[in-house]
């Protein structure tokens, strides 16, 4: 969740609790994490801190086992009752990506149709790495990630991206091109293989040139 994404992050949640009242909302994102109090609603059970990846596995598998208490699980932010929040022990970053699993894309392929960005209708989105090493002080990557910069190995983003059908690909990175050497890496492959797709990424202009 963003900044602009809170009140509609909220009322959407306020729906789905109006239908199912005994479901388990969570949330998270950078906003979550930088300004946790923003979602002490009635509405939400927990507000995940930092990467969540880790956090909601630990969650869905308390939740599976007919659990109720989370206070075990690192990396939590949990609403009381009186609008404070209880956290749980802080979760260390990752050193890298290479250990999370691959997205099960036919967990959504019936919406596939449904997917646009921009001027694009053939989508997908990939997450490659997260972080930045630079330290602008306007961008909350800096604290999200504390100044590191965190990635995929070039190799597992090629076995990812050779197996999707979407003509577009929107890298979901806060600075895709902070290490040149492991996208360069990336696109000789994509060339070899002769994988022809278009692509979205987010860099800094020192960081091209």
């Amino acid at each position: 969740s963003e900044i602009v994404h809170v009140a509609p992050a909220l009322g959407a949640l306020k729906t789905v609790r109006a239908r199912y009242p005994n479901c388990l909302t969570v949330v998270g994102g950078h906003h979550p994490t930088m300004k946790p109090q923003d979602f002490a609603d009635p509405v939400v059970d927990l507000i995940v801190l930092g990467e969540g990846v880790e956090t909601f596995r630990e969650l869905c598998a308390i939740r599976e086992a007919g659990g109720t208490d989370y206070t075990s699980v690192a990396g939590l932010a949990i609403p009381q009752p009186d609008g404070t929040l209880q956290r749980t022990a802080v979760r260390p970053l990752p050193k890298n990506l290479d250990h999370y699993p691959m997205p099960d894309r036919s967990l959504t392929a019936r919406y596939r149709s449904r997917y646009f960005y921009l001027f694009e209708n053939s989508v997908a989105a990939v997450r490659t790495s997260f972080g930045c090493p630079h330290h602008c002080i306007f961008c909350s990557v800096r604290v999200y990630a504390d100044g590191c910069f965190i990635s995929r190995s070039a190799e597992l983003v090629f076995a990812e991206l050779k197996n999707l059908d979407a003509a577009f690909i929107m890298f979901c990175d806060d600075h895709s091109f902070a290490d040149p050497e492991r996208m360069r890496t990336l696109a000789q492959m994509l060339l070899d293989a002769g994988i022809k797709k278009r692509y979205f990424a987010y860099s800094r202009a020192d960081s091209i040139v």
